[in-house]
């Protein structure tokens, strides 16, 4: 049975799915492919096998892409590249001989000479200075190394150049590589020196003929544990510990500093006048201001509010300084101050700092804050349906062509609050409480006995003159007279009207 080739250690191209570097010619595997190694040669770079390239391929010690076709002939599977007389190379065949045929070097087992194709770069290898290379491609001898062999590293005992710039093999200019001793030594530049070991230290020798540090005034080392420690602090004859800084006869906190006389963090020290700025206060030049009310430092150091301005919660603001015609009591200035407008004239009421006429006035209509529904004007510190030429209609009466009708309303022209029942707007309240109901004219809240849902404010409406709250004259709202309402009260059933 015929086996298929397969390519040299079963690496893939570029391109080619994989899952681990090793898979790859380029022992690169970025997303799942194959991809050119990092630091690689492009093509047409001189390369001596195929991982120095990017592509994967070195065809005659050049990187190149692999080819489809030579001279016009298909090569099947990826091509190394062509040679005149064989045209397709295929691996593991990576140049051509001087005969133009594709030729595999052949160099298992060899260290130096030639590698078979008989071209004058083809070699196995390179010995080492001061080495020869035998019949059968072995280096032998003794390598030399000196300056002139390994200029930037150091000769190791076998006579190779080494890097030099590991503690096991330190040095440069062709010396020979030296060990350098102990745990607190490192290679650095050639030379074995001294590493400093000053981690978790204040102060006190590092190791090295130097020091960690040195302790503010006042405080002495303690070169057990590198730590700075202070002496008796004031007349408290307390002594600091570690990280604290005496301030009188106080230690500060780790992380505060001595502030005049005060312990603070830094960020709350006033050095021009030696304090500790307070709670919401900002140094600012030579004082703690507070920058939300400060009309020259207005929300940052600096910032000055213009003339007549003040500064409210860090912003400039220009107060009202005199009352408006209308204004009373005590008002708002717009940038938190207050105003005292005095009161109002007579007839008038203040009401959240403005005069108004409870009597006429839709906004507050027989008491402050009371409004009238839209359209609806104030009468007698009663709301009503306005009608031009008359003012406002009676309680329960609907203004139609300029004239107050009564049993004329509908679904659509009582206001927001109000209920059409039986050709009456009703003012209408969610319970009985009667929060909802108009401050004056009303004799109460009462539930609907036609099943609204809503309680009615309303006035008692006498049935006849003798019979003034005609209890339990009415069963249903078409008892009562057009405009009126039956409800249900403590005492029975009674119409009632709007107020």
């Amino acid at each position: 049975q015929r086996q298929q080739c397969k390519k040299p250690h079963g690496c893939r191209d570029n391109d080619q799915p994989c899952k681990k570097n090793s898979q790859c010619c380029t022992n690169q595997c970025d997303n799942r492919r194959c991809a050119p190694r990092l630091g690689c040669a492009a093509d047409g770079d001189a390369c001596t096998q195929n991982s120095d390239c990017c592509t994967g391929n070195c065809f005659g010690q050049v990187c190149a892409a692999k080819v489809d076709t030579c001279s016009g002939t298909a090569c099947g599977p990826a091509a190394t590249g062509c040679c005149p007389v064989d045209g397709c190379c295929q691996s593991p065949a990576n140049q051509c001989n001087q005969a133009g045929l594709c030729c595999a070097p052949n160099c298992a087992g060899k260290q130096c000479g030639p590698d078979g194709c008989g071209n004058p770069d083809g070699r196995c290898g390179a010995c080492l200075p001061g080495q020869n290379c035998s019949a059968n491609g072995k280096c032998q001898g003794q390598p030399t190394c000196s300056l002139e062999t390994c200029p930037n590293g150091c000769c190791g005992k076998n006579g190779v150049c080494q890097p030099g710039n590991t503690e096991q093999a330190c040095g440069t200019g062709g010396a020979a590589c030296v060990s350098c001793p102990g745990s607190k030594t490192t290679c650095q530049n050639g030379q074995c020196q001294c590493a400093p070991q000053c981690q978790g230290k204040q102060c006190g020798p590092d190791g090295c003929s130097g020091s960690c540090g040195t302790c503010p005034t006042g405080q002495t080392c303690n070169e057990q544990n590198g730590k700075c420690k202070g002496a008796p602090c004031g007349q408290s004859g307390v002594v600091c510990a570690d990280g604290e800084v005496c301030c009188g006869s106080v230690c500060c906190p780790a992380g505060n500093i001595c502030c005049g006389a005060t312990c603070c963090a830094a960020e709350f020290c006033c050095v021009g006048v030696g304090e500790c700025c307070g709670a919401g206060l900002t140094c600012c030049g030579d004082e703690c201001t507070d920058r939300q009310t400060d009309p020259e430092n207005c929300g940052i150091c600096d910032n000055t509010c213009a003339p007549g301005q003040v500064c409210t919660a860090g912003n400039c603001c220009t107060p009202q300084t005199s009352c408006q015609p209308g204004q009373c009591g005590t008002i708002g200035d717009g940038c938190g101050g207050t105003l005292q407008c005095g009161a109002c004239p007579a007839g008038q009421t203040c009401c959240s700092g403005v005069c108004a006429d409870l009597q006429s006035d839709p906004a507050n209509c027989a008491t402050c804050g009371h409004a009238c529904p839209a359209g609806w004007g104030c009468c007698g510190g009663r709301c009503g349906d306005l009608c031009e030429g008359i003012g406002c209609c009676a309680a329960g009466l609907t203004c139609v062509d300029g004239s107050c009708v009564v049993g004329q309303c509908n679904a659509t022209n009582c206001p927001s609050g109000y209920e059409c029942v039986h050709g009456s707007c009703f003012q209408i309240t969610s319970g009985l409480s009667c929060a909802g109901c108009s401050p004056s004219g009303c004799d109460g809240c009462f539930g609907d006995v036609d099943g609204s849902g809503n309680f009615l404010c309303g006035q008692y409406f006498p049935c006849s003159p003798f019979t003034p709250n005609c209890n339990n004259f009415c069963q249903s709202t078409a008892d009562c007279a057009v405009g009126t309402a039956c409800v249900l009260g403590s005492d029975g059933n009674f119409c009632i009207a709007p107020c």
